[in-house]
């Protein structure tokens, strides 16, 4: 394997490109190394091929262009089929305000949860039919005329569940079972 520099210098030696005063310097480093010689006998032979070759063959250029002219013209001819992906630009547009929404979602749904602590349930016995009339009746929440209701609190109720649950995150064990 020889090195690019002296590959140069081989081809600039087979172009009577090389300066004299390098020449001397070349032909020693022929004698002593057999692979640049055999690099300099393959230049010699690609340089005796391309030197020889064959006679050019005589081309008409008018015809030539008159025959890619037609060629051209006859695609302009042709009908072309574009395709328009506009839809595509809706159907993303369509994605991310889906994928917005979803987020948002999540994310209203996870900082809910974390905020809002169950503080007491209390299971209540399935109402029961009877033809009876109630005993009392009772209003829970605040009354009208009270002004110290926090509007933090609030009181679910299910069917058969009561659960009082605060909002306002206020640093209770979460760690409790209820």
């Amino acid at each position: 394997m020889i090195s690019k520099d002296l590959e140069f210098r081989i081809s600039q030696y087979i172009d009577d490109d090389l300066p004299s005063s390098q020449q001397a310097e070349l032909r020693q480093w022929l004698e002593t190394d057999s692979a640049a010689a055999v690099a300099l006998e393959q230049y010699q032979k690609l340089n005796r091929l391309l030197k020889n070759v064959g006679p050019v063959p005589e081309v008409d250029y008018s015809a030539l262009s008159a025959r890619i002219s037609d060629a051209v013209s006859a695609c302009d001819a042709q009908p072309q089929i574009l395709y328009s992906f506009k839809w595509v630009k809706q159907a993303v547009s369509v994605a991310v305000a889906a994928c917005v929404v979803i987020a948002a979602g999540v994310w209203m749904s996870s900082s809910m949860s974390r905020s809002s602590r169950t503080l007491v349930q209390v299971e209540l016995p399935r109402a029961e039919t009877t033809a009876a009339p109630a005993v009392a009746q009772i209003h829970i929440g605040p009354s009208a005329n009270s002004s110290s209701f926090n509007t933090n609190e609030a009181m679910v109720v299910k069917s058969t569940k009561l659960v009082i649950a605060s909002v306002s995150g206020n640093g209770h064990d979460s760690s409790l079972p209820y």
